[in-house]
């Protein structure tokens, strides 16, 4: 737990006082736990590949985050709504 809250003020904190960079999403909870765990706890051989790596991930997802809510939010929910109504 006192994990978890550290990753949370610390994903809070990152939204609020640094914006991404143009082009990638925020650092998430998962993101920071694995930057955290990558260069303090088990420091890697090469510390700017793993930065390098999550800044290409982050980029990454920013670019797929369109395709996967392609103007269809809701669908499910609508979808259940639309079970209910049909008499079996």
């Amino acid at each position: 737990m006192l994990a978890l809250a550290f990753l949370t003020i610390a994903a809070a904190t990152e939204h609020t006082c640094h914006p991404p960079p143009p082009g990638q999403i925020s650092l998430t909870r998962d993101e920071i736990a694995t930057l955290f765990g990558t260069l303090v706890i088990k420091p890697a051989r090469d510390a700017r590949h793993q930065l390098r790596w999550s800044a290409w991930r982050r980029r990454h997802q920013h670019r797929a985050k369109p395709a996967t809510t392609s103007g269809k939010p809701g669908c499910y929910a609508s979808l259940a709504m639309n079970m209910r109504r049909q008499p079996f």
